[in-house]
Parts: structure tokens; C-alpha cells; sequence
């Protein structure tokens, strides 16, 4: 498919671009409301009807979406009705927010720029999805998640028109990203941003809780952001290990409740930053080297797993500075 197709759906004007490829295309109604895709891809049209979601009967999926018969339009509107199997022998789907549901996913984009980001998890799968499918990366790059343990997958979200979030036990879930090699620019260069929305509740017994990380401290490598409620420490802890040693800032645990975190580098300094104001920045050394462990999220490499809601990861190879981590901030403001 290319990427400058035109097709209209029941008075629905789509681009079509190839598959997995998400976030310029943009779907515009007739009433004039704009929504963004957020994935393409293909199935058996014998299949269609599990993978287009009908309200009034939900099927597999968080939709809604449209499909594209071997690139002919075929029944559906809007994500109102279900699909209409067509003959061919593949249908093309496209996955869409509706447009209450795509300014925070939107506004990602647009502050950090696509090109700058290397996955976006916007936790937003069904039970169903998440199971079949994994944990989807919304960046179009392909660095799909694992789900691990008892993962609850919820109805609400953290963040101002947003998706959805996952809640974490504690226990044993969290969602694995892998060990590959697109995660070792964090430690290596030190230009970076990862950022996510998080409902924190203080412990009654003391522990350490991760948001994301892989840092492995015998090594010297990787990265982690962390809530530490241990006796005498009491704060929140974004380190990255490089050139032998760990680069460390943070700063007081904050109140209980929903929270944006961002740790993010220019490659000279590091700086943490909560619900868009600077808490702590020190300067940094980097050497390229790799990182040892599984990045994951809701804990370190699969250990110091975090309890309670998740929301909106995101992994970008660019510096935010202040003016972006606010703008950030304010999109999502609860």
C-alpha cells in the first residue's frame, strides 16, 4: 500500500499507508472531526468480524476500526457498525482513536517530533489484545512488549484524553521490552527522554518501586527510575550507569496520587523532572557500552515491581528541555 492512497468509508476520507505504520495518517469524518490511526494491519477476511469492533456488541479490540477489503472499501462507519465481510481473501484494518481519545497521543508526538520517538506504550490493550498480540508500541518502530504475571487491564486512564492504563501487582507484573540494542542509546549517548504517568501510593512497608528500567549495578549498566520508600530514604531515584559508575538525580517521594515522571539527558547532564517542574539535574560523563538486562516497565529487569496504575511510557532519543517537559505535563494534566 502506498502511502498517498485515498479511500472514502461511508463518507469517511482515510490515507492508507502500509502496515504498522501509525501516527500521520489521519481519518476525517464527515462532520469534519479528525481522529489519528494508531495501527494497519492485515487478516484473513474470513476473520474480519473478530478484529472491527460493533458497540453494540463488542468484538476482540479496543477500536474502533475500518476495513479495507485488498484496498477496496467495504461496509462500515465510523467504527459504528461492524465490518461487512468482504470476498477477498485479505482485509487491510484500520485501528483509529476516536478524537476524544487522541490529544494526549497527538500531543506526544508533536512535542517530542516521530522521528525522536523510539516506542510509546500507551497501555491501552484489552485483556484479549494484549494476549494475542502483545504490548503494542505506538511509535510505528515495532518494539512490542511481553505482558508478564497479572497484568489488569482498565476502562480509565491517568492522563487528559488518553486511552487507557494497566494496573500492576506488585508481585509478579510487568511488561518486558527485551535486551536489544535500540535501548543502549540511553546509557551511551546520554541524549534521552523517558517519561510516564504513574498513580502512586506510599507503601506501608518499605520498598522499591520501578516505574521503567534495566540497570544492572554489577555491570554498570543500563538505567532505572524508581520510587524508594526504604527507611532513611524516602524519594524517587532516576540513575543511568555509564563510564563505570552511576549518574544519579531525584528528589522527595511526592504526595499519593497520579504524577508525571520525566528523566531525560543532553548528553552533558541529566535531569528529573516531576508534573512538569525541574526537581534535580547533575552533569554527566557517557561512553558507549550496553545495557545487560530486559528493560521493563513496572520494574528493574523484572525486580522492584511497581504496584498500582501505569500510563502513556514513552522512549525517545531526544533531550526535553523544560519548556517540553511542561508541555508535556499540561497535555496530560488529570
Amino acid at each position: 500500500m502506498s502511502n498517498d492512497t485515498k479511500t472514502v468509508v461511508n463518507g469517511i476520507a482515510t490515507f492508507i499507508s502500509k502496515e504498522n505504520t501509525p501516527p500521520d495518517i489521519t481519518i476525517t469524518a464527515d462532520d469534519g472531526s479528525v481522529s489519528s490511526v494508531s495501527r494497519i494491519f492485515q487478516r484473513q477476511s474470513s476473520q474480519c468480524a473478530n478484529y472491527v469492533k460493533n458497540p453494540a456488541s463488542p468484538q476482540e479490540g479496543a477500536g474502533p476500526r475500518l476495513g479495507i477489503d485488498n484496498r477496496t472499501p467495504v461496509s462500515s462507519s465510523s467504527g459504528a457498525t461492524a465490518l461487512t465481510q468482504g470476498t477477498g481473501t485479505l482485509t487491510t484494518i484500520i485501528e483509529y482513536l476516536p478524537v476524544a481519545e487522541a490529544t494526549y497521543f497527538e500531543a506526544v508526538q508533536n512535542i517530542l517530533t516521530p522521528s525522536g520517538i523510539v516506542a510509546h506504550y500507551r497501555l491501552d490493550e484489552s485483556a484479549a489484545i494484549a494476549g494475542s498480540e502483545g504490548i503494542r508500541d505506538s511509535s510505528g518502530n515495532g518494539y512490542t512488549g511481553t505482558e508478564q504475571g497479572t497484568i489488569t487491564y482498565e476502562s480509565t486512564t491517568l492522563v487528559t484524553n488518553g486511552g487507557t492504563a494497566v494496573t500492576l501487582n506488585g508481585t509478579d507484573a510487568f511488561v518486558d521490552l527485551g535486551t536489544g540494542t535500540e535501548w543502549n542509546f540511553i546509557n551511551s549517548i546520554g541524549t534521552f527522554t523517558v517519561s510516564a504517568w504513574v498513580d502512586f501510593t506510599d507503601p506501608a512497608a518499605a520498598d522499591i518501586e520501578t516505574v521503567i528500567g534495566n540497570a544492572e549495578t554489577v555491570a554498570n549498566s543500563g538505567f532505572a527510575i524508581e520510587f524508594d520508600s526504604q527507611v532513611g530514604n524516602d524519594f524517587v531515584r532516576c540513575v543511568v550507569f555509564s563510564n563505570g559508575s552511576a549518574i544519579g538525580v531525584g528528589g522527595s517521594l511526592p504526595a499519593d496520587g497520579v504524577h508525571h515522571v520525566v528523566f531525560t539527558g543532553d548528553g552533558s547532564n541529566v535531569y528529573y523532572y516531576l508534573d512538569g517542574s525541574l526537581v534535580d539535574s547533575t552533569a554527566a560523563t557517557f561512553v558507549a557500552e550496553d545495557a545487560t538486562q530486559s528493560l521493563t516497565i513496572g520494574g528493574n529487569s523484572g525486580s522492584n515491581l511497581w504496584t498500582g496504575r501505569i500510563d502513556e511510557v514513552t522512549i525517545s532519543n531526544v533531550f526535553a528541555d523544560g519548556t517540553t517537559v511542561t508541555a508535556l505535563y499540561d497535555k496530560g494534566t488529570p
